[in-house]
């Protein structure tokens, strides 16, 4: 779950960022920012920022 998550939303920003490119909103900016900061915090909350022993 924890991949999905990262691939999900990476591919989010990439649509997002391609839709303003063509239809600017300002809307679409922050949810890119939204989307980053998750993608930033997200580790943490899987529990992925630990190494596996």
């Amino acid at each position: 779950m924890r991949k999905w998550n990262q691939h999900i939303v990476g591919v989010a920003v990439v649509i997002l960022a391609a839709v303003a490119l063509f239809a600017f909103k300002s809307w679409e900016e922050w949810l890119n920012v939204a989307l980053g900061a998750w993608l930033l915090v997200s580790p943490g909350c899987w529990d992925q920022a630990r190494p596996r022993t």
